[in-house]
């Protein structure tokens, strides 16, 4: 009896508690498209109301269950997502990749060479339908066909490794031919320079063997 009544007491708090939450949120969703002042969001923002963003809230209320999953169920769909693909869910794809990102990736050449193997070694066995190795060589297909994608994927960062490394040669090597135009003016100036004051000389000095 005690135990019904604490049941029922947890109950209500939590139930008290959520629609706190709910009326703050409102609250902050209602602030929020009041002080819009663009004209296309404040028309739309003008179809928002309390009644509209409640009815958004408990819309998980009112949805039928087929189905609920165990707390089992759910660590079993977590650490085991392959037994699930029949699902096609989207969150089933994300689940694998992010498996495939953790391990160790094998290159789908070396998936390609296992699968021949594999097709060899099964054509060996007389329990192995036709139909099972018609599967295994169709994921061979779709690995082949999927190859040149991969391969793009693993190239493009050298690809613009090299890229920046070609610019950056490019400018060092601009920057070599063509130096400062002031400094290529003083080079010249000098020995220009010097043959005037040396054209002087000979004709101011009359012991010189020229001017005998």
């Amino acid at each position: 009896m005690f135990t019904s009544h604490s049941n029922e007491d947890t109950e209500n708090d939590f139930a008290g508690f959520r629609v706190s939450k709910e009326e703050q949120l409102i609250h902050e969703l209602l602030a929020y498209v009041k002080d819009v002042t663009n004209p296309d969001a404040k028309e739309l923002s003008s179809r928002i109301n309390e009644d509209v963003l409640t009815e958004w809230l408990d819309v998980d209320d009112n949805v039928p269950t087929v189905h609920h999953y165990t707390d089992s169920e759910i660590v079993d769909m977590v650490k085991s997502p392959e037994r699930n693909a029949f699902t096609g869910s989207d969150e089933d794809e994300s689940s694998e990749e992010n498996e495939e990102d953790v391990r160790e990736r094998i290159s789908i050449d070396r998936l390609i060479a296992l699968t021949t193997e594999l097709l060899a070694g099964l054509e060996q066995r007389s329990f192995v339908s036709e139909q099972e190795i018609m599967n295994v060589f169709l994921l061979q297909d779709k690995l082949i066909r999927e190859r040149p994608k991969c391969m793009k994927q693993q190239t493009l960062p050298d690809i613009f490794k090299k890229i920046a490394r070609k610019q950056e040669e490019a400018t060092a090597v601009s920057t070599l031919d063509n130096p400062l135009p002031s400094t290529s003016r003083q080079v010249e100036a000098v020995p220009v320079a010097e043959d005037v004051v040396t054209v002087s000389d000979t004709d101011d000095n009359p012991d010189s063997p020229s001017a005998v």
